[in-house]
């Protein structure tokens, strides 16, 4: 009863966070404006840009994916899974720096696409983008169900729902500006978690135990997780699996309209780049 109350205590806690983000957002008037809420008024600065884009970025889907690769590849899993999600930013970069400077008060990249070609490619472009919407939004809400109740023990449904009503409805509120401030904060929440997490995992565990847990996945064919190549950096299934990230990852980022409203907010190229 206590682990629940603490896991729904935490919910109203992030809620009420939110309500205070959209409370100070609401008093100035401009943020009523539709460019306002897609692009935060195109001024926000290099430090709100780069946090906005990490806490993007490290997602339900890179914590379970990237531990997901070390299971499967070993050593060179989490490494083939980093630069496999870097690769499509370095192509996504060129494409926005260049939105910017040919077409520099559009807010979504559809608009491009229907100048550019026709109105037909830019619906096809459109159902692509509600679709990486829709997957990205349930992906966050059934990691965030599964972490409250292995953790809290909370009904898993009900927190799948809470969590979409509050993000989704957080988004319709704040616009792109409450997003990046949500952003912000959360970026300060994931280095504490990172630098406090990790140094005690590491020390719980060790890295002998984590060695040797390791070269018995490598030699004892009974392992559950069996892999010759498990403490193989040049393994080519992890190699194999960095390309088909790229794949993955590059619908993620270039056909994803929240990277293109964050580019459009930066106030700046050089912020931008």
């Amino acid at each position: 009863m206590n682990s629940a109350l603490a896991g729904y205590g935490i919910i109203l806690g992030f809620t009420l966070i939110l309500i205070l983000i959209s409370l100070i957002i609401s008093r100035n008037e401009s943020s009523k404006r539709v460019d306002e809420m897609l692009t935060a008024g195109r001024s926000v600065p290099f430090g709100l840009v780069a946090a906005s884009v990490c806490v993007a970025w490290i997602w339900t889907g890179t914590i379970m994916a990237s531990a997901e690769a070390g299971v499967w590849y070993g050593v060179n899993g989490g490494f083939n899974y980093a630069w496999g999600a870097v690769v499509p930013f370095m192509i996504f970069i060129p494409i926005a720096l260049r939105l910017r400077n040919i077409m520099p008060r559009t807010t979504t990249f559809i608009e491009f696409i229907r100048e550019r070609f026709d109105s037909r490619l830019a619906n096809i472009y459109l159902v692509f983008g509600i679709a990486l919407v829709l997957y990205v939004c349930v992906m966050q809400a059934v990691g965030i169900a599964y972490a409250f109740e292995y953790t809290f023990h909370l009904n898993y449904k009900v927190v799948a729902l809470l969590s979409a009503i509050l993000f989704s409805g957080f988004i319709a509120i704040a616009g792109l500006k409450g997003s990046i401030y949500n952003s912000v904060f959360q970026f300060f929440v994931i280095m504490i978690v990172i630098f406090i997490t990790m140094p005690l995992i590491v020390k719980a565990v060790g890295l002998e135990n984590m060695y040797y847990g390791m070269l018995d996945a490598v030699t004892n064919t009974d392992h559950p997780q069996h892999n010759p190549d498990a403490l193989n950096f040049f393994g080519p299934a992890g190699w194999r699996y960095g390309l088909s990230a790229v794949v993955i990852a590059m619908g993620q980022v270039v056909l994803s309209q929240g990277y293109y409203s964050t580019a459009a907010a930066a106030s700046s190229s050089k912020g931008l780049f």
